[in-house]
């Protein structure tokens, strides 16, 4: 099969967010059709980079790395991508019965070395599409009648992330800065967010992999009081929450503003613990867990999109857990795709 069988389109564009975490360069694919089998899978996947390597202008090959469920009903199969015998990043093909829903991932700063100079400049500007420009494609899935959001068990604990280590935070030099994209905005520091803080919330916490812990009661500040605070007025655009090592993660500011939404600061009656994000996170009861970044360190309120780490690997835009909604979608045919019995 041709390239052009297999995928409508690529885009790639140069994320400054990620360059802090040495991803700048971030690409989206587009599928066509089913893919029954892994061999039609890693074809799928050799297409979106022999795509990416024609917007580059240099050759990048695959090699597989590991295979995730999530969900029950989704894989994430991950290939390191390598370009001139190193490794430059990682491409994720995203499947839910038979279907892949998009192909996804980030290259490091070596694979700026690797592109002809112009074609980093233009990266630089814009995005740079091969074929039709990637587009999300929204699917709503009802809620279950037992109001747990759909593929969710319960679990009697969190179970632990931290993708970049669990960092040690000295709460009198921490600052969380609050602020827009024209830099307006201020800081604030723990002492300043605990006289902020307001009776705190019983609500649900629903992790993307699959689990969720019910009536956890959490303390903090109201996120629309904060960025009242700041001065920021926003109620359309887009929330990026960043951590202290780089982490970040995107969210649509109107879910963001959401009642019981919190900078929290106390779980259960109590501080949080260094693995749960001393001194600070935010949280969104809608979404996944995901969204709910750790060792806050800044919160930014854009106008346009812009993939958080997560996002950048393939998991979706907005993350509502009511509608399923783990991974982007760019597979039309997905809406095609028969209803189960």
């Amino acid at each position: 099969m041709s390239i052009a069988d297999m995928i409508r389109g690529c885009k790639l564009y140069y994320n400054w967010l990620l360059d802090r975490i040495d991803l700048p360069l971030v690409f989206e694919c587009s599928p066509a059709g089913v893919y029954t089998s892994y061999a039609q899978v890693e074809g799928l996947a050799e297409a979106s980079a022999k795509a990416l390597g024609e917007i580059m202008g240099h050759k990048l090959s695959l090699e597989w790395h590991d295979l995730e469920v999530i969900g029950r009903k989704f894989k994430v199969n991950k290939f390191f991508m390598v370009g001139d015998g190193n490794v430059v990043g990682e491409l994720r093909v995203v499947e839910e019965n038979s279907y892949a829903l998009v192909v996804s991932g980030a290259m490091t700063k070596r694979a700026l070395a690797l592109m002809r100079p112009e074609v980093g400049e233009e990266l630089r500007r814009g995005v740079i599409v091969w074929g039709e420009e990637p587009q999300p494609v929204y699917v709503r899935t009802a809620r279950k009648e037992s109001g747990m959001p759909p593929g969710q068990k319960t679990a009697s604990r969190f179970v632990i992330y931290a993708a970049e280590g669990i960092p040690q935070v000295s709460p009198g030099s921490w600052r969380l800065k609050v602020r827009d994209e024209s830099a307006r905005g201020r800081e604030f520091t723990l002492e300043e967010l605990e006289a902020l803080m307001e009776e705190g919330v019983s609500t649900d916490f629903h992790c993307v992999t699959g689990w969720s812990v019910k009536n956890v009661k959490l303390e903090g500040i109201p996120l629309e009081t904060l960025l009242s605070k700041a001065g920021i007025r926003s109620t359309d655009g887009w929330l990026v929450a960043t951590s202290v090592k780089g982490y970040s993660t995107v969210m649509p500011l109107r879910e963001a503003l959401e009642d019981n939404s919190l900078i929290v600061l106390k779980v259960n009656g109590r501080r949080l613990a260094p693995e749960h994000g001393f001194p600070a996170r935010i949280f969104v009861p809608s979404l996944y867990g995901w969204k709910s970044a750790k060792w806050l360190s800044e919160i930014i309120v854009f106008s346009e999109y812009i993939d958080g780490f997560w996002e950048a690997l393939g998991y979706h835009e907005r993350g509502k857990a009511e509608y399923e909604e783990r991974f982007k979608i760019r597979n039309p045919d997905y809406l095609e795709k028969p209803s189960p019995k």
